[in-house]
């Protein structure tokens, strides 16, 4: 199986809550083609290292906020524009939110989760599905 969905299953094994973060979710995305050599999850639970089928998963100890999104497609959008960073985002990325975002129902909890993405990344969302 995926390792997000064995990570997945022991977060709900622990009872907590897991993220993707960073080159993982942009990978997820399809955002990036590069499979970073460490799959690296947020966690409302414990922090540890995992070694899977000879891959390492990281679940690093992340603060409430990170999980505040009512969408979580939202929350891994973000994850994965603020690990590709403002400077390096191209056309090509740009053309691919809306196709990420289209399953997302654009209601008040969407509106209140871009609230909690940072303020470029909010700008960009937005500029990007009024088109």
């Amino acid at each position: 199986p995926p390792i997000e969905e064995i990570v997945s299953q022991i977060a709900k094994r622990d009872k907590a809550r897991i993220f993707p973060t960073g080159d993982t979710a942009s990978n997820m995305l399809g955002l990036s083609e590069q499979v970073p050599m460490k799959t690296c999850f947020l966690t409302s639970g414990t922090a540890r290292d995992l070694n899977i089928g000879g891959r390492t998963v990281e679940l690093k100890r992340a603060a409430p906020k990170n999980f505040a999104y009512s969408n979580e497609m939202v929350g891994v959008l973000t994850q994965a524009l603020r690990s590709i960073g403002e400077e390096n985002i191209t056309d090509e990325i740009k053309a691919k939110i809306p196709a990420i975002l289209s399953a997302v129902e654009r209601d008040k909890r969407f509106e209140a989760d871009l609230k909690l993405a940072p303020a470029w990344i909010e700008k960009l969302i937005l500029e990007l599905i009024k088109r």
